[in-house]
Parts: structure tokens; C-alpha cells; sequence
């Protein structure tokens, strides 16, 4: 089993990955930080020295609009550089009639906007010529008019376009209590076949719901789905998003330490089952 264990990139780390990296199995880098469609940013010589993997956050996979194919050449750039494995972004609005809404927006789940969403992601495809995939976003409200399931969505979507998931197991937990759902079974009508990686993060309860925070330790509930959804597959790929409220660098890896110890006792638990 080939299991990758890494961390969403912070500037607040960076003297820490100096001194090497031998307990990271690779970096998630927001291309965003680092480059636009003309300029890419001085690039760390110890960020080209591991594995990495792009998540970008401005594609506006949902919208209507065509798709910003400056941002996409930004990426495009900046990706000769790094190299990484793959590339994903969400399933989400974040921009309407050119205006930024500085969010992930949902989209409407409907059997018409698989067309125009696919359409989009193979335009990213033919040009970024490496595996993308499409990740399940927190959502704080419905968009009315829904004909399908969120994971009926994502399925057609690797179906038509051959892509793979992001599956962010700390969305599906923010999202089961803030819209009153069983995140297990959301989770058995996932296509979790075609799930390359997997985000864990923290979340906090606020006034009114709870919010995506990516400021605080991951949550039981997050690690126990770590555990269900590593019983179901053969290999993982697990980035801790913490982004916010950053903790010293040794409390990430011990997080890091307890996403491994869960996805082996899924495994093991899977194994008990059979």
C-alpha cells in the first residue's frame, strides 16, 4: 500500500522544512500564494525538493461563466516549476459576472450543470496535462432547484471527464451538522473509487452553525471517518489543512502521527470484518 501523509503548505513552517522532511510524504501548495498569469514568485528551493500537489481555489468550477483561462495559465506556470503530481480545485462558485465573491459558493446539484461543469474541467485538464480532481466543499446553505445528490454529481463528472476527488472528510463532517445528516451514509453514496485525496482539518461551532475553520485541531468525528473511509480503499493520500491559528510545527506532525495511526485501524478493523 503506497499511503502519502503530508501537509497543506504555511509560510509559518518554512524554517522547519529546512532541517529536512523525512516524516512528510508530500506538500499541498495553493498555487494562488505564488503566482498570476504573468508572474510566478520566488519559489523556495526546499519546496522543489518534495513531492507536492496543487489545490488552487479560484477556478469557479460551478459558475456559468467561461473559465478565467488567465488564472488557469497562471497554474499552468507555475506548475513547470513544481511539478506536482496533480492538481485539484472545488466544486463550488467563487466568481459571478466577473466579480470575486472571496468564498466557495455552492452550486446548484442538477443533472444540466454536469455538462457545463465537465466542460470546464476538461479545458483545466488539456491544459494543466496532469490528473485533476474535484473536491466536495463546506456549504452553509442549499441552493434551491436540486434535481440530483451531491455524489450523483461528482460521479457523472468522473464519468464524463475521467477525473478524480479531493474528498474532504472535515466538509462532509461540517456539513452533516450544520444540515442534519448521517455523514456515514453520505459517505456509502460517495464514489469513492475515484478518490485520489483526502483533506482532514478542524472545524469550531459558532453562534449559528458550525464553520470550516482550518484553525483547529481535526475533530473526533473527522478522525473516524478517516478510519471508515481507509477500510474502503487500497491507498490514501491524506493532507492536514491547517492554514489558520498556526500551531508549533511539532503539533502538526503529531496530527499527522494520529491520521496514520487511524487509516491503519480502519484497515485493520476492515480486515476483522471480512
Amino acid at each position: 500500500m503506497n499511503d502519502r501523509f503530508g501537509l497543506l503548505y504555511d509560510v509559518s513552517f518554512s524554517h522547519d522544512l529546512l532541517g529536512g522532511h523525512d516524516e512528510l510524504d508530500f506538500l499541498e501548495i495553493i498555487p494562488d500564494r505564488f503566482s498570476t498569469a504573468d508572474h510566478v514568485s520566488h519559489i523556495p528551493e526546499f519546496l522543489t525538493a518534495i513531492p507536492t500537489v496543487f489545490h488552487s481555489l479560484n477556478l469557479s468550477l460551478g459558475s456559468a461563466e467561461a473559465l478565467d483561462t488567465s488564472y488557469l495559465k497562471g497554474i499552468s506556470n507555475l506548475a513547470k516549476q513544481f511539478k506536482p503530481m496533480w492538481a485539484s480545485d472545488h466544486l463550488a462558485v467563487t466568481q459571478i459576472d466577473g466579480i470575486h465573491l472571496g468564498h466557495l459558493s455552492p452550486v446548484r446539484w442538477t443533472t444540466v450543470a454536469v455538462g457545463r461543469i465537465a466542460s470546464k474541467i476538461a479545458l483545466v485538464q488539456d491544459e494543466l496535462r496532469m490528473p485533476f480532481l474535484v473536491e466536495n466543499i463546506a456549504y452553509y446553505f442549499r441552493v434551491p432547484g436540486a434535481d440530483i445528490a451531491e455524489g450523483d454529481l461528482l460521479q457523472h463528472l468522473v464519468e464524463k471527464t475521467q477525473c478524480g476527488l479531493l474528498l474532504d472528510l472535515n466538509n462532509v463532517a461540517v456539513n452533516a451538522a450544520n444540515h442534519g445528516f448521517d455523514p456515514y451514509a453520505y459517505l456509502r453514496e460517495f464514489p469513492l473509487h475515484a478518490v485520489r485525496e483526502i483533506h482532514i482539518a478542524g472545524h469550531r461551532k459558532g453562534e449559528k452553525m458550525y464553520i470550516d475553520s482550518h484553525g483547529d485541531p481535526v475533530g473526533e468525528l473527522v478522525w473516524d471517518l478517516l478510519r471508515y473511509v481507509s477500510g474502503k480503499l487500497k491507498s490514501v493520500n491524506v493532507i492536514l489543512e491547517r492554514d489558520q491559528d498556526m500551531p508549533p510545527f511539532g503539533e502538526l506532525m503529531r496530527e499527522l502521527a494520529i491520521a496514520r495511526k487511524c487509516v491503519s485501524e480502519g484497515r485493520n478493523s476492515c480486515v476483522g470484518a471480512a
